[in-house]
């Protein structure tokens, strides 16, 4: 047997299927049986939509056959929050404008392969990020690149500003800080140190002298001696610990599902006040004493309040791909995802996504302050302004559908993930093959508007464009085609990374070499 290699990032469960729609035996959601048009044998989802957080089946917003846009919208529930619309006061815009992208290279070495994984915002004025290879700084306003040096890697960051010490956590291999008090000379303390021995790092949170760290089994409190002494001073057991946040006397947690809030007025001796349990797992908190956000992974982002010892849940909020990391700004939040930097209003009344902007690579990261964002976006760092009390529409849709060559049938779904009504003009496609149902969609915040798409079949490709209403995507387009390969037909060539067992050796192995033997595709993470 030959294994081939291939990397893989952040994974989630099975999203449910639309309305009309079950999940067959392959895992795939197909037409219904019942379904009064197109053939359910063929039917495929390639791209549809996530739709939410739990397994259960997606709402619907009215009786009406939405996959066909039967009713007067051509639009069904996503499950998501209906927010009321903008925030009293707010204007119709585009919230969210890309100031630059810079690709860091460590010793103006192009090469470098520096990945950036996480920011944090420092003095008002700087991007400062770490990732795989090093620290990057950047300018909020301008988005320049001021410096990269090489450092051992980093995931998580936190600031003790007082200090001039950046905090950083290598995850296997411990935790080490930064004199910060000189960009022209940063410094790393090359001693590093683990919460306990052969104990991971992941997120960690500093406030006034002191420094929270999730790690293996639980979450360890220090207390901050001189910049970079640190003494544990006690250890809340947790199953699954991974983001962090101090703020004052209150710090929270996230424990695999569960968001955790603390009493660590007395930081010898922490108290459980409340738990939560969230639609996902987190991944990072964003927290000033009052507001929460955490980022759920493949679940989007939740907000949170903590009132006293309890903490609200606001509710939660898909974004394009996974969200690995929040910030909040005031009564702001930013939110990086995989596709695109989310910005939502979390102030009085419903929390509202204001607008979505796409990222350059991969969003893992995200600082934010004064209405400016810097985000690790993998190879690269990309900075973004907010206009104030500014929101729109914001429409979502695949940017491709691939349908089987023997013909089939699926839908073409629009997402409203803004604050105002979103309008949708769709042209048919110049290739006849491809024939879609409604041309004009109403779809109002929350919701989701179908049209119906059906291929006669061969080997094709064609694009189906549109308008909308949404400031910063007026117009688009769809690409539809045929795939190359369906099940039980020959696979096209290609060349990967693999080894033979029993050999552990990796060679490049040609997929069409291997004919008549079983080829096992692995999927990991090289970090």
């Amino acid at each position: 047997m030959l294994l081939i290699w291939m990397l893989a990032c952040a994974d989630k469960p099975d999203p449910p299927c639309f309305d009309g729609y079950v999940r067959g035996d392959d895992g795939n959601c197909e037409v219904a049986p019942d379904a009064d048009s197109g053939d359910a044998s063929d039917a495929d989802d390639t791209d549809a939509p996530t739709t939410g957080a739990d397994d259960t089946d997606a709402p619907v917003g009215d009786d009406t056959d939405t996959r066909t846009g039967s009713d007067d919208t051509g639009a069904t529930d996503t499950g998501l929050p209906t927010p009321a619309g903008l925030p009293q006061g707010f204007t119709s815009g585009d919230p969210i404008t890309l100031v630059e992208t810079v690709r860091p290279a460590i010793d103006d070495n192009p090469h470098s392969g520096f990945e950036s994984v996480d920011t944090i915002i420092v003095d008002d004025q700087y991007g400062f990020s770490v990732g795989q290879g090093g620290w990057v700084l950047t300018d909020l306003d301008t988005g320049e690149l001021l410096g990269a040096e090489q450092a051992d890697r980093g995931y998580y960051i936190t600031l003790d500003e007082e200090s001039a010490v950046a905090w950083v956590s290598t995850r296997e291999f411990g935790i080490y800080s930064l004199d910060i008090s000189d960009f022209s000379d940063v410094r790393m303390e090359r001693s590093t140190w683990r919460p306990a021995e052969g104990a991971y790092a992941e997120d960690l949170s500093y406030d006034d002298g002191r420094l929270a760290v999730a790690t293996t089994g639980g979450v360890s409190f220090f207390t901050v001696t001189s910049g970079t002494g640190h003494d544990e001073v006690s250890f809340v057991p947790a199953a699954q610990p991974k983001g962090m946040a101090l703020h004052g006397d209150r710090a929270l947690y996230t424990d695999g599902y569960d968001l955790v809030l603390l009493d660590v007025s007395d930081l010898t001796d922490p108290v459980e006040l409340d738990r939560v349990t969230m639609n996902g797992k987190g991944h990072d908190i964003a927290f000033d004493g009052a507001r929460v956000g955490v980022a759920l992974g493949g679940y989007g982002f939740g907000v949170f309040d903590v009132e006293g010892d309890v903490i609200i849940d606001r509710g939660d909020f898909e974004t394009p791909g996974s969200c690995f990391s929040v910030d909040l700004d005031g009564e702001y939040l930013w939110a990086a995802a995989w596709e695109q930097v989310v910005l939502a209003w979390v102030g009085d009344g419903d929390p509202v996504v204001l607008g979505h902007e796409p990222i350059t690579q991969y969003g893992l990261g995200v600082g934010a302050s004064s209405g400016r964002a810097a985000v690790a976006d993998w190879y690269y760092v990309t900075t973004f302004l907010q206009t104030p009390e500014t929101g729109g529409p914001e429409i979502d849709v695949a940017s491709k559908i691939s349908m089987s060559p023997d013909g089939d049938y699926d839908v073409v779904t629009f997402t409203n993930a803004g604050a105002q009504t979103l309008e949708v003009t769709l042209t048919p496609p110049d290739d006849t093959a491809f024939t879609i149902g409604e041309t004009e969609l109403i779809i109002e915040p929350g919701r989701s508007g179908y049209t119906t798409l059906e291929f006669a079949g061969g080997q094709t490709s064609t694009e189906l464009r549109f308008t909308s209403n949404d400031p910063d995507e007026t117009s688009g387009e769809v690409i539809l085609s045929s795939q190359q390969t369906s099940v039980g037909s020959p696979h096209q060539d290609m060349e990967l990374w693999g080894i033979q067992p029993p050999s552990t050796d990796l060679a490049l192995y040609n997929l069409q070499d291997q004919r008549g033997s079983v080829v096992l595709l692995v999927y990991f993470a090289l970090y």
